[in-house]
């Protein structure tokens, strides 16, 4: 209260207060306390403060603000955010759907097709992932499914319903030197590693966050520590999901985000809410989060996935659908 009162009384600045305690390592009482005063002007203050919130771990009284700001929010995109950045201080308690399309657009039909996705894993203490239904077999590291044939101009998707539980978690304060069994670097080091990789800036070029996870992760090993390239989604919105690939540490489970960390160096390292979702091992798969094998002397199809969140209470229903033989579209 004295420290508040001080300063109210004199011509100081909260918001730089703020700015100059907090470190990647980690985000100090005062710094919060120095955020609050500056939120009492309202604006961009309220939404530092629910950031700060946010990473040091306090997800309750993150949500708190974010909600209480996107009801006063000057437009539409800035509510949009607000609102995704309160959904990922809950609790996730959903199915997550990944559909793997296949698309024959040509006039001949192709056969004998093998479909290869990385095996989602759980990601412990903080999320915990079950393989429910689909038309996949878990064979070793991998879902694996077989397609006999697609007919020309036709459209195949194969499902993957999988159970999702995940809690918000922030890794702060950090540890100052990251231990692994062949070496250690500091937090510090890591910082300078993530910032010296190179992101491409041509918007043609195709998302730039598995090379940089890539480039990471063989860094890192030069130093004897091991990252692993993880792949999984992220929520940009309400109702969309984007695929993205970030690394994380073995122990403790430290996930570290180089294209978020050249943007946001505090939510890049250290920092996983629920609209982060990490689901697999991409370095395992080759980065691939799709493989397709079938002989080359058949047309070229089109492979892709796409990724989607459903209610748990329908479970019954996601069930006795994803459980058909193929789901088929034709081409008009």
């Amino acid at each position: 209260m004295f420290l508040m009162l001080l300063c109210l009384a004199f011509n100081y600045s909260p918001s730089d207060s703020c700015q100059a305690l907090i470190s990647i390592h980690r985000i100090p009482e005062r710094a919060i306390l120095f955020a609050r005063l500056a939120a009492r002007d309202g604006g961009g203050s309220s939404v530092e403060l629910g950031r700060l919130l946010e990473l040091s771990g306090d997800f309750r009284g993150a949500e708190s603000v974010y909600s209480i700001a996107a009801g006063s929010a000057a437009d539409d995109e800035m509510r949009r955010w607000l609102n995704t950045r309160s959904m990922g201080c809950r609790t996730l308690d959903t199915l997550l759907i990944l559909s793997v399309r296949l698309s024959n657009p040509w006039d001949s039909e192709v056969t004998d097709i093998d479909v290869s996705v990385p095996l989602p894993v759980s990601h412990p203490p903080y999320q915990s992932l079950r393989y429910t239904a689909g038309m996949f077999r878990p064979e070793g590291p991998h879902l694996k499914a077989t397609v006999d044939r697609i007919p020309p101009r036709t459209e195949i998707v194969l499902p993957i319903v999988l159970e999702l539980r995940q809690e918000p978690v922030s890794f702060r304060p950090l540890p100052e030197t990251l231990r692994g069994s062949g070496g250690s670097i500091t937090i510090r080091g890591m910082a300078d590693l993530m910032n010296a990789i190179s992101l491409p800036r041509d918007p043609s070029v195709p998302g730039p966050c598995l090379p940089a996870a890539l480039a990471l992760a063989e860094k890192v090993r030069e130093a004897g520590l091991e990252l692993s390239v993880t792949g999984g989604v992220v929520r940009v919105t309400e109702d969309s999901l984007q695929f993205h690939a970030w690394n994380i540490l073995a122990d403790p489970p430290i996930p570290m985000d180089v294209t978020l960390f050249q943007q946001d160096s505090l939510g890049g390292i250290g920092h996983c809410p629920s609209d982060i979702i990490p689901l697999w091992d991409l370095e395992a798969a080759g980065g691939n989060e799709v493989s397709v094998y079938y002989s080359s002397s058949q047309p070229a199809i089109d492979v892709s996935m796409e990724a989607a969140l459903g209610d748990p209470e329908l479970l019954n229903n996601v069930l006795d659908i994803y459980t058909l033989p193929l789901l088929r579209r034709n081409y008009p």
